[in-house]
């Protein structure tokens, strides 16, 4: 399986006393230069890069390299322009001279062993340590607007049942998610719940929702199932607009982009240990719901915290988890997103999908291509291979 990373981080460089930074540029050449000077031989180089949302462009998923680029979810402009901030959107304070970065990782594979060689976790690390060298990464807990994204596609491309397995998935487990969020990222705006926020489950139970995933026959239909825009903003559209900002975020399966599933609510790391933690956390839940993610598997688990552990440990244990079950118990009943600025999420969620709608009516003035990785394969109770 592959996976993709995105460290969203506020970046303190160390400065020597009475010098000031003047500007994300300069940070990010001298972020750049310090990776470089660490680079071990065989890992991957380093480049930067100012593209909106540069992780979701497909020119870069082949790219053999980390992406540095200014971190997007600081709207205000001056802010993303300039890496001397004051104060973030949410008024939380911020020391002058840090900003907020993100960096994007190559292709990496991840192995179903977690006692397999391992080169992702090698560059990881190595990314933390050339950091750390040149600025010190803060975590204010207040903000929830950033984060660490992981992106998960199966190497041989996905099938219409490996994605039903991971929506089913994603449903039966989402109170054990929420027990495990940390508690600044739940009800979040930029993270809606699949369930709880989707105005095409919002209400059913779960016998329900797993009848809608069932009747869904394409990828475009499962998108619109786990990620559609509130239809009440805009009753007279025929169009079935969908978001990113969801938990888990299937826009990227469309025909033409990078064909990855990705989950947005792990926490904002600043160490290694908790990259590695969070992200084999997301890759090792899709594994297992590609693999027994079926109706009548993944019924046959507890939809607490020790379910999920279960659930995960039948395809992958490692001992990376530890940390995120330990003293976590239960399930926690998951509460819609506050409204407080859920309007204005929505709002730039319906921007993006015009844009993207417009997109595809252009490119469908031409004969579409067919996917192979949208081919159905036959599903059995518990498993299908990878």
């Amino acid at each position: 399986m592959n996976i993709g990373i995105e460290i969203e981080c506020l970046l303190h460089p160390y400065t020597s006393p009475g010098s000031i930074v003047e500007s994300w540029y300069d940070v990010a050449v001298r972020c750049l230069d310090s990776y470089q000077k660490v680079l071990k031989p065989g890992y991957p180089q380093m480049r930067i890069d100012d593209f909106e949302h540069a992780g979701h462009q497909p020119a870069h998923i082949s790219a053999f390299g980390w992406i540095l680029n200014k971190e997007d979810p600081f709207e205000d402009e001056d802010s993303c322009k300039s890496f001397v901030l004051n104060v973030s959107p949410t008024n939380s304070p911020l020391m002058k001279g840090e900003g907020p970065v993100e960096f994007i990782s190559p292709v990496l594979e991840f192995h179903a062993s977690s006692t397999h060689e391992a080169r992702w976790r090698e560059y990881t690390t190595e990314l933390f340590r050339s950091i750390n060298y040149f600025a010190r990464m803060n975590n204010p807990q207040t903000i929830g607007d950033t984060a660490t994204h992981v992106h998960i596609s199966p190497i041989d491309g996905w099938t219409i049942d490996r994605i039903k397995n991971i929506c089913r998935s994603i449903l039966w487990f989402e109170e054990a998610f929420e027990e495990l969020t940390p508690s600044f990222l739940r009800q979040d705006h930029w993270t809606f719940s699949n369930s709880v926020d989707n105005p095409q489950l919002r209400g059913l139970d779960l016998l329900t929702c797993f009848s809608k995933v069932r009747d869904c026959t394409t990828k475009d239909d499962l998108i619109y199932l786990m990620n559609a825009l509130d239809t009440s903003l805009e009753p007279d559209s025929q169009r079935k607009l969908t978001s990113r900002y969801w938990a888990w975020n299937l826009g990227n399966l469309k025909d033409g982009e990078i064909q990855t599933i990705e989950y947005r609510r792990a926490p904002r790391v600043i160490n290694p240990q908790d990259c590695l933690m969070w992200v084999e956390f997301a890759a090792s839940f899709a594994y297992a719901a590609m693999r027994y993610g079926s109706e009548d598997c993944v019924k046959s688990y507890k939809r607490m915290v020790d379910g999920l552990r279960q659930f995960i440990n039948q395809a992958y244990e490692s001992d990376f988890l530890d940390a995120i079950f330990m003293g976590k118990s239960g399930s926690k009943r998951v509460l819609p997103a506050t409204r407080s600025r859920t309007s204005e999420a929505i709002q730039r969620a319906r921007d993006q999908a015009y844009a993207s709608n417009l997109a595809m009516d252009i490119s469908l003035r031409s004969p579409p291509s067919t996917s192979a990785s949208t081919q159905g394969m036959p599903e059995s109770i518990c498993r299908s291979n990878l």
